[in-house]
C-alpha cells in the first residue's frame, strides 16, 4: 500500500509540474500571437500608403524607358515586368 501511495503522490506532483509548464507555454504563445498581430497591423498600415508615395518610381520609369529604347534586344522591360511587376 505504501508503494501505491508514493506512486499517487508522484503522479500528482508530476501533474502539477506539467500543468504549470503548460500554463507558462500558453502564456508565451499568447505573447507571440500578440506580437504577430501587432506586426500584421503595422504591415496593413503600410499597405494603405498611396500608390505613388515612392519618389524613386519616376526614376525607375525613366530608366526602364531608356533601357527598352537603347537596348531592345535585351527585352529588359518585359523581363522586369514579368519578374517584378513593373512596366
Amino acid at each position: 500500500m505504501a508503494v501505491l501511495a508514493e506512486t499517487m503522490m508522484d503522479y500528482e506532483a508530476a501533474a502539477k509540474v506539467l500543468f504549470e509548464y503548460f500554463v507558462r507555454l500558453s502564456a508565451r504563445y499568447e505573447a507571440l500571437i500578440l506580437v504577430f498581430q501587432e506586426t500584421m497591423n503595422d504591415f496593413n498600415e503600410f499597405l494603405s500608403l498611396p500608390d505613388k508615395s515612392n519618389a524613386v518610381a519616376r526614376y525607375w520609369d525613366v530608366a526602364s524607358a531608356v533601357l527598352s529604347t537603347v537596348l531592345p534586344m535585351l527585352r529588359v522591360k518585359s523581363f522586369a515586368g514579368s519578374t517584378f511587376g513593373f512596366g
